[in-house]
């Protein structure tokens, strides 16, 4: 840079100022390059920063996803270790057990042959029988890979149906209520066998839960993808599946059906209703319950590409929601 002498010379003046110029342009330039440089460098940055925080998102989603897959992967693999170790017992079991009950049925039909007290006994030692085979047929339904054919199933048909049935052989105190079934419901598709499967478990569940009286009402509607995440996330809700083992099945718009099932009973602690969908739990006595109904309903759910959902609110009842894909109307029309 040009080194400058004080002067009275206006000659001089002028040069210096000419030069004194000359210098400011130039740092004026080198700024404005600075400049530049500065804002691309800044450019630059911020746009790394932009790729490195959709990354880190990126790398959590798929951790979060990693994690479900491995506990998803580990129940599989337990409950399909526990599903041959139970079907090898059961099939070891259920022979000797036929034979005690077809004895104990033919003592029971010389009952006049026999002390009171032999025939109490003998009875009791009958439905003792029973429970252990039919605990023995829902361990068998819940290990087996069942293989049914799906088609297109009429929910609220099934429904009446059932209610028909069930309410002939549930306790006289027990209502089922089925007035709110929706006119406008879409097939599901699956298997009218095991769906009613389901629904014949919560529906006894409830009406067990119902200890003097009371009222299980059901209710049906259409909803699409958006409704089924809106009622996945609410926050009283308890849901078998995660969102990420129910998220592949969530296609934009996808037509589902719901089925409620609202009891008035008691309701369940938050401490019981995280292990409900959980093979062998049960509050219910020995004698009452084999603690694999709602895992039985689970499986048939997820092989339906569907979820179940509870929510309860303590002493003013509970509510099972179904959520079940509907045959797409669009797809039905265009076979």
């Amino acid at each position: 840079m040009t080194s400058y002498q004080r002067t009275d010379d206006p000659a001089l003046l002028v040069e210096e100022n000419a030069h004194l110029l000359d210098d400011l342009e130039v740092v004026y330039n080198q700024f404005i390059l600075l400049k530049n440089e500065t804002d691309v460098s800044y450019a630059q940055l911020r746009s790394r920063n932009k790729d490195l925080e959709r990354n880190v998102e990126e790398l959590g989603r798929a951790y979060n996803q990693l994690e479900a897959t491995r506990d998803q992967l580990i129940h599989s693999e337990r409950l399909a270790a526990m599903g041959q170790l139970a079907a090898s017992i059961v099939h070891e079991l259920n022979n000797p057990l036929m034979i005690l009950i077809g004895y104990m049925d033919l003592t029971l039909m010389m009952k006049d042959q026999m002390p009171d007290d032999g025939n109490k006994y003998l009875n009791i030692a009958r439905q003792q029988a029973d429970s252990m085979n039919q605990l023995m047929q829902d361990i068998l339904n819940f290990s087996k890979s069942q293989v049914t054919p799906f088609g297109a199933v009429q929910v609220n048909e099934l429904i009446t149906q059932l209610v028909i049935f069930l309410g002939s052989i549930l306790r006289k105190n027990i209502k089922i209520d089925a007035q709110d079934l929706a006119s406008d419901l879409p097939p599901v598709s699956g298997s009218a066998q095991l769906i009613q499967q389901i629904f014949t478990n919560i529906l006894t569940n409830a009406a067990d839960a119902l200890t003097n009286k009371g009222t299980v009402r059901i209710k049906t509607k259409r909803c699409n993808s958006q409704d089924v995440r809106r009622e996945m996330k609410e926050v009283h809700q308890h849901s078998a599946l995660s969102e990420e083992e129910v998220e592949p099945f969530l296609r934009d718009d996808s037509p589902f059906v719901s089925i409620q099932f609202t009891d008035d009973g008691s309701g369940i602690p938050d401490e019981v209703i995280t292990n409900i969908f959980n093979p062998f739990f049960t509050t219910k006595p020995v004698d009452k319950g084999t603690g694999l109904g709602l895992s039985i309903c689970r499986t048939i759910i997820e092989r339906h590409r569907g979820n179940i959902l509870v929510s309860c609110e303590i002493d003013h009842g509970t509510t099972f929601t179904v959520l079940l894909p509907a045959v797409d109307e669009k797809e039905e029309q265009s076979d």
